[in-house]
């Protein structure tokens, strides 16, 4: 299946992997989706985390994160909250997060919140109550890998 049959955009790399990655540790690569609407942030993310080892898959809206995550397998999620199309609220980010936690098969996925939205406290409830990791821009990227690295390493792996 093509990207754009699962409704990513073409021009977006999905399956970018790094040298870095050990293969002592897992069979396969971990796998991002990194779900950011500003392209700058998108692609230094991108970069620092292949770098790492990390297969990343990107998303600037929330059609296309929920169209990642039903035909890829992810490992951890990186969600921003306020993605940019005309129209979309603050909590857009947020529904994804909700969505997730509904969803069976990702209710335990690592999620984890990368915004530079002020937050309320309804909002801090949400994040708290489906159990997401909160950074705020303009956070250090090594930060955020060391969290995703815990998290996955405590995830159960399927099929061993």
């Amino acid at each position: 299946m093509t990207t754009a049959a699962r409704g990513i955009a073409p021009d977006m790399p999905l399956c970018r992997t790094s040298i870095a990655f050990d293969r002592r540790v897992r069979s396969r690569p971990p796998r991002i989706l990194l779900v950011e609407d500003e392209p700058a942030i998108s692609e230094s993310l991108t970069r620092f985390l292949n770098a790492r080892g990390y297969v990343v898959d990107r998303a600037e809206d929330v059609d296309t994160a929920l169209a990642v995550l039903e035909w890829c397998t992810i490992d951890a999620v990186i969600l921003d909250i306020l993605l940019a199309p005309p129209g979309c609220r603050a909590e857009c980010g947020l529904d994804v997060l909700t969505t997730i936690r509904q969803r069976p098969g990702l209710a335990r996925l690592p999620v984890v919140i990368f915004t530079g939205v002020p937050l309320d406290d309804a909002m801090r409830a949400v994040i708290a109550r489906h159990g997401a990791a909160l950074f705020c821009k303009p956070e250090d990227y090594a930060t955020i890998a060391r969290h995703l690295e815990g998290a996955i390493r405590r995830m159960p792996t399927s099929g061993a």
